[in-house]
């Protein structure tokens, strides 16, 4: 692609920050001081020794909450205070107020129903507390009614705070419920419509005597409301609300069982949600979030239906799960006694190339408490069940190791509770023994039995239970990770690793992704230490180890995923003593980038071309890419529907020739998107229309006839930072001139009739064709200037048409003569005829078998056939 139209996208970037705040908050085309405000969230990094509340009310807006464990303030602004507050806190400081409605729940044909029950491990989660930020609840609930041994919270604890203004005027209800609040309709009155919060709270820490139990039942929990009953959404501004309460209250689990799909890393939305979640880390408080139930692009619950291998960037984790600093939990299904990820529970990579889940739990079929009474219960499923059992999970990793390990500060417990419940999780594996892909379980499901008794910690350098590779792999990668001995013995460990990628079907001549992986042949993890390691007490260690590929493996996956693939697995440190431990790793061999964002094989629906105000036919002909054919330049044309595959944040628009060069010199930003996803069984199809963009050249002139691109670039995540992805290009063609004059170059005999065959060129390629006789139809020839071929039967006169509408005509008659003639059975002549025979009405007929043969001539008497 040409320096400048790059130089143009870097130029660009920038803007793209704040593309979130254009979509929410006002049109880029101009900003209006009267326009109706929009709640903002304003981020305030640097106060200079000025209170939060000073620097709030210094702002010069409506301030409507401080946040002040968080650093930042909401408040009302028009489009031009928003401005204001980017040019004095910075453009990614200043966030839009998003709204998030509850995940639809999945359907569910084939599962069996999931109890949840803590394990008799000696701990319940006594001591903690679990903020539950949802729907409606319903706090008087059976479930909720529990006697509690060493409740961290006490009623006069709660009512201290309130007094002091440090939270919200909430409810005490219980020993189990120390704090309930609504905040959206700012009042103590947590119940309403819908069940979703009273199952989802109950799943993270109910319990009915001994007869049901949730994951943590020994802790208390902060009923949090955020969703409005009417609307069904929930304002970020709510959520963060909530979250600082849940600081100030001492939450040391916070869940989130709400997002949006097909989460990004980088856009306003989710950095605000980092910007959060990663001050959450220094007061010891871990946030597990929903993964989504959207399963993965082109899965169709109903159909089965997956994407084709040149489609690399599939995966759904929603936002704020996608925040790094989020507990990303995907859902399992229980089966025949053991454990699946469920079909809808949503995959990873993020965008970025960066390995989410973190790991998975019961989702499917859990039964908890319901709203329909205080002793009713049902069972419910989707992601949004397992982020509750993964916080439950952590809070009773989390009681543990306060008991275990009383002298650590609470950043370091909450750190360390998520190393346990990550690193001891029982790696899937399918019907073929093979892991199950990272991508959609994570560390694997998480076992708190297991989480309790490991006396090792493994963990990457950024303090994370993941190892991300990234891409453009060589023919071998090193990586490196720490174990951390937290015990006062000596521990030795068997070490190996397992490197998996994609398995596909191919169906119809087409190889798809089919959900399941494979066994990267040839492919050997080899570890510093060997095949063991030993860890003295309280020692800190390094293990680095090395992924080599096979040559050969590597270029037969090549020819099937043409884009790239995945190379992922894990690394398993076990002995007969301690629990197995493991950390997942993840790769890709190719170009991360180099998949196109736009759908253009056609694999989630087809895209409109508009020109000049009309919608027309983007051609497919085998052998030739597909193309659009316009009759002149200067028009302007756009593509709608286009249904998108990867998240991006902008797209430049521009007119090139064949070998990539710009033949114009305006470029359009079009807003960002993300991409298309399935949802209960139902697609839920992205798409974009681009911004019109004329077919001329530079200083106005319209283009001539050519053929040329109409091209797309755009820019996504990539680790840390944007990066130009594959170009969607259309081959457009401007083609002003007329076919030449049909003629019969040929007469055939077929079933006892004479047939012409018509020779036409064109300088692109005919389209169709009709006679006096026969209605139009098909050719669809591409030519490049040579003839097309077709046959006709008899008729007076044939039309032909380009691919642009160009169209002419010409009589056949008089237009060639022949001769006819028998020869027989040994190729002898048997007669001809005397005279050249005129292809017209009325002319002589003959008899003409299957040994008869046409002569034809051209007007000079030159022999064509």
């Amino acid at each position: 692609m040409k320096s400048t139209t790059l130089k143009r996208i870097k130029e660009v970037a920038a803007v793209l920050i704040t593309a979130v705040i254009l979509t929410s908050g006002f049109s880029a085309g101009g900003i209006s001081a009267d326009a109706e405000k929009t709640k903002v969230i304003v981020n305030v990094t640097e106060q200079n020794g000025v209170s939060l509340c000073k620097t709030a009310e210094n702002s010069g807006v409506e301030v409507c909450d401080v946040y002040e464990n968080l650093s930042s303030f909401s408040a009302l602004a028009s489009p031009v205070e928003i401005e204001k507050l980017k040019s004095i806190f910075g453009d990614g400081n200043v966030i839009v107020s998003e709204r998030f409605t509850l995940p639809e729940e999945p359907i569910i044909t084939d599962a069996e129903s999931a109890e949840l029950m803590s394990y008799e491990n000696g701990y319940d989660g006594e001591g903690t507390v679990i903020a539950v930020i949802d729907s409606c609840f319903l706090a008087e609930h059976e479930y909720f009614d529990t006697d509690l041994s060493s409740p961290k919270l006490s009623r006069a604890d709660i009512e201290t705070l309130i007094a002091e203004g440090k939270v919200q005027p909430g409810r005490y209800v219980s020993e189990k419920i120390p704090f309930a609040y609504d905040y959206y309709g700012n009042d103590t009155d947590v119940n309403g419509k819908g069940a979703h919060g009273t199952h989802v709270a109950g799943i993270a820490g109910g319990k009915v005597e001994k007869t049901r139990r949730g994951t943590a039942p020994g802790a208390q929990l902060l009923l949090m409301k955020v969703y409005n009953d009417e609307t069904g959404g929930a304002e970020t501004a709510d959520i963060i609300k909530a979250i600082n309460d849940a600081i100030t209250l001492g939450a040391d689990v916070i869940n989130l069982s709400l997002g949006s799909p097909c989460g990004n890393s980088l856009d306003n939305e989710t950095q605000a949600y980092e910007y959060y979640f990663a001050q959450l880390k220094k007061y010891g408080i871990d946030i597990c979030c929903s993964a989504g139930n959207n399963a993965i692009i082109g899965k169709n619950l109903y159909g089965q239906r997956y994407p084709t291998t040149d489609v690399v960037d599939y995966g759904t984790i929603s936002s704020p799960a996608s925040a790094d600093s989020a507990i990303a939990v995907s859902a399992l299904t229980r089966v025949g006694g053991g454990y699946e990820v469920a079909d809808y529970s949503s995959w990873g990579v993020l965008p970025g190339l960066k390995l989410k889940p973190d790991f998975c739990a019961v989702g499917t079929m859990v039964n908890s408490s319901t709203n329909t009474s205080k002793t009713s219960y049902g069972s419910g499923s989707g992601t949004s069940m397992a982020a509750p059992a993964g916080t439950g999970t952590v809070a009773v990793v989390k009681s543990y190791i306060k008991n275990k390990y009383p002298d650590l500060s609470d950043a370091d417990a909450g750190i360390l509770a998520k190393f346990f419940t990550a690193n001891t999780a029982e790696i899937l594996l399918d019907t073929d023994g093979i892991p199950v892909s990272p991508r959609a379980q994570g560390a694997g499901r998480i076992d708190s039995a297991a989480a309790v008794n490991t006396p090792v910690a493994l963990y990457t350098d950024d303090f994370d239970t993941k190892i991300n590779l990234y891409d453009n792999l060589g023919d071998s990668v090193t990586f490196s990770f720490t174990a951390e001995n937290l015990s006062k013995e000596s521990v030795t460990y068997n070490i190996k690793g397992v490197a998996v990628t994609d398995n596909y079907n191919v169906i119809n001549g087409k190889t798809y992704v089919n959900g399941r992986s494979r066994l990267l042949q040839g492919a050997e993890v080899s570890f510093d230490c060997g095949n063991s390691v030993t860890l003295e007490p309280e020692e800190i260690k390094t293990i680095t180890a090395t992924l080599t590929f096979d040559a050969s493996e590597t270029e037969r996956i090549f020819e099937v995923f043409t884009n790239g693939f995945f190379v992922e697995g894990f690394v398993s440190l076990y002995n007969d003593t301690n629990p197995e431990i493991s950390i997942p790793f993840l790769g890709f061999k190719g170009s991360w980038a180099v998949q196109c964002a736009f759908d253009k094989n056609g694999l989630l629906g087809e895209y409109n071309v508009i020109y000049n105000n009309a919608e027309i036919p983007v051609y497919k002909i085998d052998g030739e890419e597909p193309f659009v054919a316009v009759p002149e330049g200067g028009k302007k044309m756009r593509i709608e529907n286009m249904p998108v595959l990867r998240n991006f944040y902008q797209t430049i628009t521009v007119m090139e020739n064949l070998n990539g060069k710009e033949v114009g010199s305006e470029y359009y930003l079009s807003n960002a998107a993300k991409k298309s996803y399935w949802d209960a069984g139902l697609t839920k199809l992205s798409a974009v229309t681009t911004n019109e963009i004329p077919l001329r050249k530079k200083f106005l002139s319209a283009l001539g006839e050519g053929e040329y691109y109409y091209a797309l670039y755009t820019r996504g995540e990539y680790k840390e930072s944007l990066a130009e992805m594959g170009p969607f290009k259309l081959k457009t063609v401007i083609d002003k001139t007329a076919p030449g004059a049909p003629r019969v170059s040929a007469l055939k005999v077929s079933g006892g009739c004479i047939k012409y065959e018509i020779s036409a060129s064109d300088n692109f390629g005919i389209k169709s064709a009709g006679t006096n006789t026969e209605e139009q139809f098909d050719v669809m020839q591409v030519t490049h200037g040579e003839d097309a071929r077709f046959d006709v039967a008899s008729c007076d006169s044939v039309t032909v048409y380009d691919f642009a509408g160009n169209q002419k005509t010409a009589a056949v008659t008089n237009l060639e003569q022949c001769f006819i003639c028998e020869f027989d059975g040994d190729g002898k002549l048997k007669w001809i005829t005397a005279a050249k025979v005129p292809i017209v009405n009325g002319a002589p007929s003959y008899e003409l078998e299957e040994n008869t043969k046409i002569f034809i001539w051209d007007s000079n008497m030159h022999p064509k056939y």
